[in-house]
């Protein structure tokens, strides 16, 4: 068994539990297997530990964050929320008598786009992105 897991990696943090750099933009938590205790480590620091190369330990990151972008983007663009927004859109074009000015439109999609931002927010605080589109 590993002696180290990876649980995340985020900005929660902006020191290295291993070398005390400070203001680091983001922190690799790690979960020692043996004790149960979590701290945040730095991109190298964490690669040490797990005894890989730095430049594979970049490259696994920037592949996860890839493959989390292309996750919400799929979980945001298949949701009940974009569905029904974009049918309000699609409404909106085809009843421009009814929608006359951007005022009207906007007031009629207003609670369309706000479901739409908070499921945003909902995704990238489960996921820990920075963007959701």
């Amino acid at each position: 068994m590993k002696q180290y897991k990876i649980l995340g990696i985020n900005d929660d943090a902006t020191y290295c539990t291993l070398c005390n750099k400070q203001e680091l933009k983001r922190v690799v938590w790690l979960k020692n297997n043996e004790t149960g205790e979590i701290f945040p480590y730095g991109t190298t620091c964490a690669a040490k530990l797990l005894r890989i190369t730095v430049k594979e330990f970049k490259t696994q990151l920037n592949d996860r964050e890839k493959y989390l972008q292309k996750l919400t983007r799929r979980i945001y663009r298949r949701s009940k929320q974009v569905k029904a927004e974009r049918k309000a859109v699609e409404y909106c074009n085809e009843n421009r008598d009814i929608f006359p000015d951007i005022k009207t439109r906007m007031e009629y999609l207003f609670p369309y786009i706000t479901e739409t931002r908070l499921l945003k927010e909902k995704i990238k605080e489960k996921y820990k992105v920075k963007y959701v589109y």
